[in-house]
């Protein structure tokens, strides 16, 4: 269902949670700029479980990319949010080791084929305005802001600032498909 050139890409459920947890804890530079604390012993149980409000387990497409055994990067999607068509990514985590290669963006442009494929008409995200590094990587993949809104970490309450940023595609006539 997802294809990650020289990778294995296999869709994660809740019960593959200690298959992604290594990830994760590996991934604590982004747990700190987001909430100010490590990522806790069952962050998978509830990354894998998390769906947006009035959302359902089935519109959630959760993949882990494998080198071995070890899960190295994860991409998590909800299918028609925030509205119908639209596409919302919740997680792309690449690790520490592992960045800068170029995997980021192979495991981004996969899930965009996925989208493409379920006749998706935008991809939308939030990046934290101090992840200035995630904002590049959006805006070089052809991400642009749309608004702003006010974050607050449930785990620590730390406040940040999120950049919702969209990605809109163009049907084969070169029209806008989304609104």
């Amino acid at each position: 269902m997802l294809e990650v050139a020289g990778y294995t890409a296999v869709r994660l459920t809740p019960a593959d949670a200690e298959r992604l947890q290594p990830l994760l804890e590996r991934c604590a530079d982004y747990f700190l700029l987001a909430d100010g604390a490590h990522p806790r012993p069952f962050e998978a149980v509830e990354e894998l479980k998390a769906v947006p409000p009035n959302r359902e387990v089935h519109d959630k497409f959760s993949f882990g990319v494998f080198d071995g055994d070890a899960c190295i990067a994860y991409l998590d999607l909800f299918r028609d949010y925030p509205k119908a068509g639209e596409w919302w990514i919740g997680f792309l985590l690449v690790d520490p080791g592992a960045r800068t290669r170029g995997l980021g963006t192979r495991l981004y442009r996969a899930g965009e084929e996925l989208v493409r494929r379920e006749q998706g008409t935008a991809i939308l995200l939030g990046v934290l305005e101090q992840n200035l590094r995630g904002q590049r990587f959006w805006g070089s993949l052809g991400f642009e802001e749309m608004s702003r809104s006010r974050y607050v970490s449930p785990i620590s309450g730390q406040e940040s600032v999120v950049l919702i940023m969209r990605q809109r595609f163009l049907n084969p006539d070169n029209r806008d498909l989304a609104c």
